[in-house]
C-alpha cells in the first residue's frame, strides 16, 4: 500500500530498485532519510522484491523511493522489473523519472505493448528555467522532448510541477501544451531546510486556470501554503 501522500490517486507503491537517487535534487525528502537513518545508498536491484505479489486491480507507482530509470541503474534490472509487472497484467502502472528519455529505450519490452493502455509515464517539470543549480537530473528541455515523443507514440503521460519554482508563464504553458499530458500535478516545496525561488499566488492561480483549459489539474496537499483554497477540474 502507499505509505505517503505523494499521489493520493495511487493505490500502492513497489520499490524493487533501491538506493540513493544520483540526481541529488536539493529539495528531495529521500536525501534526509538516507542521512538520518544511514541507509545503504548503493543503487541495486533487491532480488527478494521480485517475489512480491503485487496483486490485481490496482494503480501501482513502481519506483517511488528512487529514480529507477537513472543511468547508474543497469538495463537488466529494469527488464526484470518490467517482466514482473507483466506477470500481473490486471494492474495499472505509473513509472516516473527525471530522465524520461530512458523510457524510450525500453519500448520494445513486451509490457509496453501488452499493457499500453494501463501504463502512465511521468516526469517532473519544476519550472521552464534552468534547474542545474538544484539538481543533476536531465534538463527541462530534454524531459519535454522525451515526454512529447512518448505521447506521440500513444502512451499516457503525466507531468508533476513539484516543487513549483518561479517560471515564465508563456514558456512553461507552451512546454506543457506541447507534451499534452493527461494530467498535471502541482505541489509546493515541503522541505523546510531548503529555500527555493517560488511563484506568488497570483502567478500560480493563472497557471492553474490556463492548464485547466487543456488538461486535468491535480493540486497536491502541499500546495496550500501558496494557493490556499482553489478548486480544480478533477
Amino acid at each position: 500500500k502507499a505509505v505517503n501522500n505523494m499521489y493520493l490517486f495511487i493505490d500502492g507503491t513497489w520499490n524493487p530498485i533501491k538506493g540513493l537517487c544520483p540526481f541529488f535534487c536539493i529539495y528531495c525528502y529521500m536525501l534526509a532519510i538516507f542521512k538520518r537513518f544511514k541507509q545503504n545508498s548503493t543503487m541495486r536491484l533487491e532480488q527478494k522484491e521480485l517475489q512480491t505479489k503485487i496483486g490485481s486491480g490496482k494503480f501501482i507507482f513502481v519506483g517511488s523511493s528512487t529514480d529507477m530509470w537513472s543511468y547508474p541503474v543497469e538495463s537488466a534490472w529494469i527488464v526484470q522489473v518490467l517482466d514482473h509487472c507483466l506477470s500481473y497484467p490486471d494492474n495499472k502502472y505509473l513509472f516516473q523519472s527525471k530522465s524520461p528519455k530512458r523510457f524510450l529505450e525500453f519500448l520494445e519490452h513486451p509490457l509496453m505493448s501488452a499493457l499500453k493502455e494501463q501504463l502512465v509515464f511521468a516526469t517532473t517539470i519544476e519550472t521552464n528555467r534552468d534547474i542545474s543549480s538544484f539538481s543533476k537530473a536531465d534538463s527541462i528541455e530534454e524531459r519535454v522532448a522525451a515526454m512529447t515523443r512518448l505521447r506521440e507514440l500513444g502512451y499516457q503521460v503525466m507531468i508533476t510541477v513539484e516543487p513549483v519554482m518561479q517560471f515564465d508563464f508563456a514558456e512553461l504553458v507552451a512546454m506543457l501544451r506541447q507534451i499534452a499530458p493527461c494530467q498535471v500535478n502541482i505541489g509546493s516545496n515541503s522541505n523546510k531546510t531548503v529555500k527555493l525561488p517560488e511563484p506568488n499566488r497570483d502567478e500560480l492561480v493563472s497557471l492553474v486556470e490556463e492548464l485547466k483549459t487543456f488538461t486535468n489539474v491535480h493540486l497536491k496537499s502541499k500546495y496550500e501554503r501558496i494557493l490556499g483554497e482553489l478548486k480544480t477540474n478533477n
